[in-house]
């Protein structure tokens, strides 16, 4: 089994158990205690890349609240690292354009523009695609998620701005 398939693997294990657990109860899930050692060996890096090429809109967007653990202290040396290696990938592009817009708040239209690792044809798409630049975090829901995993948006945009990231935000 590659390596792609071991994380594809354990994130479905992870979506079962998701989808097991019973939700009326008032015990917390315990998702990060149960999975947080074997998505670190894998690597976050890695882990995050496959599921940005394997799961799309709702679905994904439901996963990266359940994986809060997962991506909520990476470097944006990291987010970097993920950018690249998905950037040539239409579909999975498109998904980690919105998450890193609507949820890092991250200017993720002059990350691409500027970076010297895309490729030419992905700068073009975003010129004629995002004229007048990507999503920003305007969603309460964004803000419910952090709260909801103890901690305040603006706390990691700080953190990712001070690692360098443009933003979308003023913090």
């Amino acid at each position: 089994m590659n390596n792609t398939d071991h994380i594809l693997e354990l994130i479905a294990e992870m979506n079962r158990y998701l989808n097991e657990w019973d939700w009326d109860s008032e015990e917390q899930i315990d998702l990060e205690e149960k999975y947080i050692q074997r998505v670190r060996e894998v690597g976050e890096c890695n882990f995050l890349v496959c599921l940005f090429q394997n799961y799309f809109d709702s679905m994904m967007r439901s996963l990266m609240n359940h994986f809060f653990f997962v991506w909520k202290d990476l470097h944006y040396q990291d987010w970097l690292k993920i950018l690249r290696l998905i950037a040539d990938n239409s579909l999975t592009r498109f998904g980690f354009i919105i998450f890193c817009g609507f949820t890092l708040a991250i200017d993720i239209k002059k990350v691409i523009l500027e970076d010297e690792y895309i490729s030419d044809s992905v700068k073009q798409y975003f010129n004629t695609s995002f004229v007048r630049g990507t999503p920003g975090p305007d969603s309460p829901f964004v803000e419910e998620m952090f709260r909801k995993h103890g901690m305040e948006a603006t706390t990691l945009w700080k953190r990712l701005k001070e690692q360098g990231a443009p933003m979308k935000v003023a913090v």
